[in-house]
C-alpha cells in the first residue's frame, strides 16, 4: 500500500470512527428526550387521573339530592381539563346534560347563557327568555323535576351562579352542578371545592 493509499485509509477510519461516536451520542440524547417525554405525559395522566377520582368522590353520586361541586385554582392548572373529563365520564348516567365553556369570555348577556342552558337540557326545545330573571324563573320551572349535570366553566363574577345555578330546588333530584373559576369566593360557602394546586395540563387560555 502506497504512502497516499495509507493516508486516505487513516483518514476513512477516523471518520467512520468519529461518525459512529456521534450517531451513538446523539441517540442517547435522543433516548433521554423520549425517555423525558414519557415521564412528563404519565405524570399528567397521573395527575389527572387523581384529580379526577377526587372529585368524582365529592360529587357523591349514590346520594340522591343536589349537590354542587366547585373546583378551583389558579389559571392554567387543568380545572377545565377535569371538569371536560368528569363531564365525558358521567353525562350519560342524567336525564340532560349541558358544558357552558369559557363562560367568562361570553358577552351577549347572562339570559343568552341560560337560553343555551336550557336549550341543551331540555334537547333542543324553544326556551327563549329576554331577560335574566325571567330566566331564572324558567330553569326552576322547567328543570326542578329533571335529573341534570351542569358544568360552569370558569367563572368570574357572582351572577353566573346567582343566575344559572342560583338554587338547589331548581334542580330535579340526583343533579350535579359543577363549577369551574380562580375566585373560590364565588362558590356557595355551603358547597364542597376542590383546589388544583398541580398542574394537570397547560391549556390555551382557559383552566
Amino acid at each position: 500500500m502506497d504512502k497516499q493509499s495509507y493516508l486516505s485509509s487513516m483518514v476513512w477510519i477516523h471518520h467512520m470512527f468519529f461518525a459512529d461516536a456521534f450517531a451513538k451520542h446523539e441517540l442517547r440524547i435522543e433516548s433521554e428526550c423520549i425517555r423525558d417525554l414519557v415521564d412528563q405525559i404519565s405524570s399528567k395522566l397521573c395527575n389527572t387521573s387523581s384529580s379526577l377520582e377526587k372529585v368524582k368522590c365529592l360529587l357523591k353520586m349514590e346520594i340522591n339530592d343536589v349537590r354542587i361541586v366547585g373546583i378551583w385554582g389558579m389559571g392554567g392548572v387543568g380545572k377545565t381539563t377535569i371538569a371536560r373529563a368528569i363531564f365525558d365520564t358521567i353525562s350519560s348516567q342524567f336525564d340532560g346534560a349541558c358544558f357552558l365553556a369559557d363562560i367568562k369570555e361570553y358577552k351577549d348577556g347572562m339570559h343568552s347563557l341560560q337560553n343555551i342552558l336550557l336549550s341543551e337540557l331540555l334537547r333542543g326545545e324553544k326556551s327563549h327568555v329576554n331577560n335574566k330573571i325571567d330566566g331564572r324563573h324558567l330553569i326552576s320551572r322547567r328543570l326542578r323535576v329533571m335529573k341534570v349535570l351542569v358544568v360552569l366553566d370558569d367563572i368570574n363574577h357572582e351572577d353566573h351562579m346567582e343566575y344559572l345555578a342560583g338554587d338547589l330546588r331548581w334542580f330535579g333530584n340526583g343533579s350535579r352542578i359543577i363549577a369551574t373559576t380562580r375566585n373560590k369566593h364565588l362558590i356557595g360557602k355551603n358547597d364542597v371545592v376542590y383546589e388544583v394546586t398541580t398542574s394537570v395540563e397547560h391549556e390555551r387560555g382557559s383552566g
